[in-house]
């Protein structure tokens, strides 16, 4: 029981980190640059780092268990809205209140850090059951 606790833990810090990264990002990229094509290429950067970063650190810190993916994806999203809204308050983004495309821009790059915490974990889950089978 001890075990399950320290691992369901472990995984919702990480999951809490992937997410004050990408609304940091997020927040960094959208006020540092209006011009869509820059945003675009900087998201794009965002999602292959944090595919990367998640990567290294399921690497160190967690286990062979597939159930840590699912403990990680599905508070993500929720994590990501009470950091956006807490980020929200503390530095609003101004511009037009009828303006719907930092919205969208916010979902694309949600998803796509998404998919890529995914496969980052997928894959580090493989390379550490290969590491194990083959000792």
């Amino acid at each position: 029981m001890f075990e399950f606790l320290k691992r369901l833990l472990k995984t919702q810090i990480l999951s809490i980190i992937y997410s004050v990264i990408t609304i940091t990002f997020f927040e960094l990229i959208i006020s540092g640059s209006r011009d869509i094509q820059y945003i675009f290429c900087l998201i794009l950067v965002e999602v292959i780092g944090i595919g990367i970063l998640c990567f290294l650190l399921s690497q160190k810190y967690l286990d062979t268990k597939w159930l840590d993916v699912v403990f990680i994806n599905m508070p993500y999203g929720v994590y990501c809205l009470l950091i956006l809204a807490f980020y929200g308050s503390f530095f609003p983004i101004s511009g037009v209140e009828d303006d719907y495309g930092l919205g969208l821009i916010l979902l694309f790059d949600f998803i796509g850090c998404w998919i890529s915490i995914t496969i980052g974990l997928i894959v580090s889950n493989a390379v550490n059951r290969r590491a194990i089978h083959s000792e």
